[in-house]
């Protein structure tokens, strides 16, 4: 069984340790004589175009291997005609960086059986508005389905494909049945090839309705199960991919205090301070490390943990007085992780880092004795729904330290994550995909922000039901 887990866009860092290492190869196995693209997925590794070097043993020829992110990488490798069959340790080397899958790829002989591999194509999300049923054979590619026949001809083959939910088990079967199939030969389809499908019971109904609802295939962790039958059903050969789909609104958007390492580090003369940032999780993972001198993000967050806090509920912490105490003139770093429950248990989602310098509130240049001093800025309102395209204007208000209003000028209003677009005057147009955000408005040192849930277009029920909608999905002809 393969695991892709698209997650590793994110390539996630260990709170407590930092280990290198190769978790999944899509595809894991080819024929001998093949020419294929492998995409390796990495946990904790920092892969870099033209420095990171793939290497499947002496029977593999690795053509190049193009990096997409530092825990996303594509080998194209060619497998020796003489290669022998069996498993081989795949090694990604980036300078003294080794990253290793132990017998992560087979080789298999051509025409020795009946095989069926299936690939996933990387997406984060699949949106509904990203299909049109109308035009099939445009439609995203979501999964490729190979068979790799023996040396027998065969008359008829029937190619299965079932796909099941963590969370609620198998939601939907498609299938294809092929006639004349010649020995050794190969022949590769995708999602727009199967033209026959069902959903399964009331889960698969559940699950595309609440699809149908939202415009967005819900997150959860899902298994494509390939199968091939002869014509009697007796199972000739099966495979299977795991992933997860993550949605943007599951990877927290830190608001403050600080800034990313892109900037220089914000000051802050708070003891106490209250650390905010917007995600769709149900828990989420607090870290504070110092931060060394000419440190960057990922090297920071290594660092021994100042304090941890785990599965926080909200979207914001107060520092407790029992944690460490904040040093003066030192510099910190802090990220959030969300965590989402899959079948394997809880998966990770890392926020990008912050950095701040604390000062001690003694040297603060805040004058509190200012009747006109902003001490608080709230936005209004707190929380908001639109459908995608709509527009709202925000508004801020500023108070004193006795609660009076103040005239507010040159707020900076920003997006988290940028979905849609805000002016300078705090008006909002939301964008095309059902999503949640945070609307931050910035006065000074002073931050607070709105949630905005972004709610499909409406749809005639009578033009989308549950068939039309796996159409849209899979790109299924009915």
């Amino acid at each position: 069984m393969k695991t892709f887990f698209l997650l590793l866009f994110f390539s996630s860092i260990s709170f407590v340790t930092f280990a290198q290492t190769l978790t999944s190869a899509v595809p894991n196995s080819a024929a001998q004589g093949q020419t294929v693209d492998v995409t390796l997925g990495g946990s904790g590794t920092n892969f870099v175009n033209g420095v990171s070097v793939a290497d499947f043993g002496s029977s593999v020829t690795v053509a190049k291997f193009s990096v997409i992110n530092k825990g996303l990488g594509i080998a194209t490798i060619s497998i020796k005609n003489n290669a022998p069959a069996g498993f081989v340790t795949i090694t990604v080397t980036t300078g003294k960086e080794q990253a290793t899958l132990q017998n992560g790829f087979e080789i298999f002989q051509s025409g020795s059986a009946v095989r069926g591999v299936v690939e996933l194509t990387p997406v984060q999300t699949i949106y509904l508005s990203d299909f049109d049923p109308t035009n099939i054979q445009n439609n995203p590619v979501i999964f490729y389905a190979t068979l790799y026949n023996d040396a027998v001809s065969k008359s008829s083959l029937i190619l299965n494909m079932y796909l099941y939910a963590a969370s609620k088990g198998n939601v939907a079967k498609m299938s294809k049945t092929i006639t004349n199939v010649n020995p050794n030969s190969v022949l590769k389809f995708s999602n727009r090839d199967f033209p026959k499908f069902e959903i399964v019971g009331y889960p698969g109904q559940e699950l595309f309705y609440k699809a149908r609802e939202t415009g967005i295939l819900p997150p959860d962790q899902y298994t494509y199960k390939f199968e091939i039958t002869d014509a009697s059903g007796n199972v000739l050969a099966t495979d299977e991919v795991t992933t997860i789909l993550t949605n943007p609104v599951y990877n927290p958007e830190l608001i403050s205090p600080g800034n990313n390492f892109n900037r220089s580090a914000e000051e802050v003369y708070i003891s106490y301070p209250l650390f905010q940032w917007f995600g769709q999780a149900d828990k989420f993972d607090f870290a504070l490390y110092i931060v060394m001198n000419g440190q960057s993000p990922e090297e920071a967050v290594r660092n021994i943990a100042v304090f941890k806090q785990s599965d926080l509920t909200g979207n914001n912490m107060l520092y407790p007085a029992y944690a460490e105490k904040l040093i003066d003139g030192k510099t910190y770093a802090w990220q959030i992780y969300s965590k989402v429950m899959g079948s394997n248990g809880a998966k990770q989602f890392p926020s990008e880092v912050f950095w701040f310098r604390y000062k001690s509130p003694q040297t603060s240049p805040i004058q509190t004795q200012d009747k006109q001093q902003l001490v608080k800025l709230s936005i209004q309102p707190q929380t908001i729904s639109l459908n995608t395209g709509e527009s709202y204007q925000f508004s801020a208000i500023g108070f004193d330290a006795n609660s009076n209003i103040i005239q507010l000028k040159n707020l900076q209003w920003r997006l988290a994550p940028i979905q849609g677009n805000i002016n300078e005057n705090g008006l909002f147009t939301a964008g095309s995909k059902p999503i949640s955000l945070a609307v931050i408005v910035k006065s000074g040192e002073l931050e607070d922000f709105a949630t905005v849930t972004i709610k499909a277009a409406p749809m005639n029920i009578e033009e989308w039901m549950v068939e039309d909608m796996l159409i849209q999905l899979f790109g299924l002809k009915k």
